[in-house]
């Protein structure tokens, strides 16, 4: 299964040329989301300048997308990311490190644009987008 980083789902929002196919190809394997992506999207949605209309969209796409709550295993795993990384100077920030926790914790392959943000997280397997 795939766990979608935000800014893949902003691709698929977007219409982004090519998305909607490669998101097709995803599902025969099983795509999910995090709360935090979740959460980024609704952000975003809410800041624009049509929100109601973003808003509505967002919750079409979010209706039919299975998404994944921060667990206390989760909060382990993030702890020991975060702790590696910023003692290495290369921290992502904390929604990066919540969103690498629960890939990592349940076992998905993130699919990102940022692989960067992602990069040297033990145990967590990437797709790029």
């Amino acid at each position: 299964m795939y766990l979608l980083d935000t800014d893949v789902i902003v691709d698929f929002l977007r219409e982004k040329p090519g998305s909607k196919a490669k998101i097709q190809k995803l599902m025969k394997k099983g795509i999910m989301t995090t709360s935090f992506s979740f959460y980024e999207i609704l952000l975003g949605a809410v800041l624009s300048n049509r929100a109601k209309k973003n808003m509505e969209v967002v919750a079409s796409v979010f209706s039919s997308l299975d998404i994944q709550s921060f667990s206390p295993m989760d909060a382990v795993t993030a702890s020991q990311i975060a702790a590696k990384h910023k003692k290495q100077g290369n921290w992502p920030g904390i929604v990066d490190t919540f969103i690498a926790a629960v890939a990592v914790t349940n076992d998905k392959t993130i699919v990102t644009n940022n692989e960067k943000h992602f990069v040297g997280v033990d145990g967590l397997k990437i797709k790029p987008w």
